[in-house]
């Protein structure tokens, strides 16, 4: 695909974290993560360099065309995208396959751990925003009603790991960044078990493997989205 060199004004790139919500039915007892538990999400190593302006494609650009492209990558053991699934498109082929073609090119990452400290397969998901500033729509996995919060909390913006075996059962989960409240923690890991359907995550060939994938939650007191059960 063609690059666009003289492209003037700046195009706009957030890159946000979060997965594919699939509210289905409720999933099996999702077991808090022990206090010794050394899981850790994938760190992505210079983000920053992997959209630049001069890649918007040419047809796209043409056309005049813009959106936001959320996607789900899988990375493997040594760090590096294994697959990239279209997960809400941005409206225009040619935006949204060359998402997932940057991200395969030059997406790299520390590779995530599981529980014992050795390195996993991982699903996270990402926007690319060309042009435009739609983005809150589609940010969140999950966005929640509760009927409280600790510390007489508002709502809570919350990044959910979880550990699911190639069978679709959710081994542990944690926060990617544990609160200071621990009744918190254990809530939005109770919450992600009701509302995110484990699904395995995918090798390269499209098989079931066990992995780490981490879900981006925001809890809203009295709000209008899934109840919390």
């Amino acid at each position: 695909m063609s690059n666009v060199n003289q492209i003037s004004a700046p195009t706009l790139l957030k890159m946000l974290g979060g997965l594919c919500l699939g509210v289905l039915a409720t999933p099996a007892f999702t077991q808090q993560s022990a206090p010794n538990d050394l899981s850790a999400g994938p760190k992505a190593i210079q983000p920053g360099s992997w959209v630049k302006a001069g890649d918007y494609p040419k047809e796209a650009w043409n056309k005049d065309q813009s959106g936001t492209v959320k996607f789900a990558l899988t990375i493997d053991v040594q760090g590096a995208v294994s697959r990239c699934d279209i997960l809400v498109s941005s409206g225009a082929p040619s935006l949204d396959q060359q998402a997932c073609a940057l991200m395969h090119r030059n997406g790299r990452f520390k590779p995530a751990l599981d529980a014992a400290g050795l390195p996993i397969p991982s699903e996270i998901t990402r926007l690319i925003a060309w042009n435009t500033n739609r983005k809150a729509d589609i940010k969140y996995d999950a966005v929640v009603s509760v009927k409280s919060l600790p510390s007489d909390r508002k709502s809570a913006d919350l990044a959910v790991r979880q550990i699911v075996t190639a069978g679709n059962r959710v081994e542990s989960c944690a926060l990617e960044k544990p609160s200071k409240e621990p009744s918190l923690d254990l809530q939005a890991c109770k919450i992600a078990s009701q509302v995110l359907a484990p699904r395995s995550l995918r090798a390269a060939d499209g098989s079931p493997i066990r992995g780490l994938r981490i879900s981006d939650l925001v809890l809203i007191v009295g709000g209008t989205g899934e109840g919390e059960s």
